[in-house]
Order: C-alpha cells, then structure tokens, then sequence
C-alpha cells in the first residue's frame, strides 16, 4: 500500500487542481483576515483590537466545496485515464487500491486546512489581538479540523467511486457541499435563537415589567408603543434541541461552522465530534470498499 499512496501523493501534487485548490484557501484565509482588520479599524474606535481566533478558522467554510472539486476531479481523471484499472491488473487488491486512494485524498485535505489555517495564524498574529479563547481550546479547535477534514475526504471519495465519471461525481459532490453548508446554515440560525424575543405592543397592553418606551425613535411611527420582552417561539430548548445540535454535529459544514465561530462560542462537543467523524469515516471507507469489489472497472 506504501507505494500506491505514495504515487498517489506525487500524483495529487503535481495537479493544478490541487494547486488551484490551495491558492484558494490560502488566499481566502489571506483576504478575510485583511478585510476583518480594515473593518476593524474602520468602524471601531481608535486602539479597539479584536481577538485573533475571530478570523483563524473562517475561510474553512469552504473547505467542503474545494475539498469536493479535488477529490472528484482526481478520482474521475484515476478512472478514465485508466490508472486504476492498471493498479487491479499489476496484482494490487481493490481493498488496497480504494484504501490508497482514500489516504491520499485524506492527507491533501488536511493539508489545505492546515496551511490556510496557519496562514490565517501568521498574518493574524500580526494584525489582532491573541486568541479569546484559552490555548487548549484552539489545539482542540485544530484536532476537530483535521477530524472534519478525514470525514470530508471519505465521503466525497466515496461519492466519486461510485461515480465512476469525473462530470457526474463533480456535480453530485459540489451540489451536497452546497446543501451541507446550507444545512448548517440554518442549524446555526435555530440554535442561536434565544429564549426571548423584543416585540412592538401599545403602551396600555404592555404586561412586562422590563418593557420600555421607543418615543426617542421615529416618534411619529410609533407613538404609544413600547418595546416588550416576550417568549421566543423560534427558541429550542430540551429533546428537540439536543436533536438540533447532533445534527449540527454530525454536519461537517456545521463543524466548520463552529470552527469560525470560535471567538463568539467554544466548541460544545468537541469529543462528540471527533468521535463521530471517526466513525462516520470508517462507515464511508467500508461502504465505499465493499461497493467498489464488485464495480466493473472498465
């Protein structure tokens, strides 16, 4: 297997795939720290500095998207260039040969987020403040990336197995990294939801001791209304927001979600995470192996 993943490996970094895929990251990384700190300058008051782990992990929102158009576009271009079919003809075991293919895939991921991250570091370093979040905090926030990273690979080399066809694996790829950053989107959006909400009510049926009078805003719209803290509607909260926030878990875009909100929030589950990236992995690469001996290679 060592000579397989190291071909691979040679194979993957002398792609521009893998090249445009790193200038992307790094770059994003880049632009988002420089664009966090002329917005900081800008709208802040004189000597304000934010925190460095507001923008460490952000551009790895992305990852799923990149992570998709590598993997697929290496996997599809191993099939119709017919390398694969070469490794099973030489004697190599298709157990041996997906395995391969998968660690490669692995390894680059992790990777694209360790140098966009390090570079978000290194030029963060410079311009922020240090870290809100303690240091052990941040190396678990690493260990959950990298965990995120292993999880990505499987399923999109899984997907661009069964595919076969560099086109289709792409698309079908691209279009779930898109539904799963979209997913986590809106998981977010429902657990930020507090367990109170502000709401405009005439003055005499105001029943809230903390509700307070807006006659300083617009006096002429809201005349004799007040602002009342009210129950959230939106507002999870027991069995159905443990549900919620497994399915953010188990999201891989929700765990790189939670990466670029660290200075706002600590991970909740990191252990959880790591845990289920483990497992959801291992499903993947079984699933994808047991598929991928009885696939036809043409």
């Amino acid at each position: 297997m060592r000579n397989l993943l190291q071909a691979n490996l040679f194979r993957l970094f002398r792609s521009w795939v893998f090249w445009g895929a790193m200038l992307v990251m790094v770059g994003g990384a880049l632009t988002i720290c420089i664009g966090a700190y002329h917005d900081m300058v800008l709208y802040n008051e004189p000597g304000y500095i934010e925190p460095l782990d507001k923008t460490l992990f952000r551009a790895e929102q992305v990852l799923g998207i990149t992570v998709a158009i590598v993997v697929s576009l290496f996997v599809g271009t191993e099939y119709s260039g017919g390398a694969i079919r070469n490794k099973l003809v030489v004697g190599k075991s298709r157990i041996t040969v997906y395995l391969a293919g998968y660690l490669a895939c692995a390894g680059v991921v992790l990777l694209l987020f360790l140098v966009s991250s390090l570079a978000a570091l290194a030029l963060g370093s410079v311009l922020f403040s240090a870290p809100s979040a303690a240091p052990g905090t941040i190396m678990t926030a690493f260990f959950v990336g990298a965990m995120t990273c292993l999880l990505y690979a499987a399923v999109f080399y899984f997907i661009a197995v069964i595919c076969g066809s560099r086109v289709w694996a792409a698309i079908f790829s691209i279009l779930l990294a898109v539904a799963l950053l979209m997913a986590a989107s809106e998981l977010s959006q429902a657990l930020e939801q507090g367990p109170y909400t502000m709401q405009l009510v005439p003055e005499e049926f105001s029943t809230s001791k903390e509700a307070y009078s807006i006659d300083g805003v617009a006096e002429d719209m809201f005349d004799g209304l007040v602002m009342e803290t009210v129950p959230n509607p939106n507002y999870l909260s027991g069995e159905k927001r443990e549900i919620v926030q497994l399915f953010y878990d188990i999201n891989p875009a929700g765990q790189t979600t939670q990466l670029a909100r660290l200075s706002e929030q600590d991970i909740l589950y990191p252990l959880r995470i790591i845990l289920l990236d483990a497992g959801l992995s291992a499903v993947f690469a079984l699933g994808g192996i047991w598929i991928f001996r009885r696939k036809d290679i043409k």
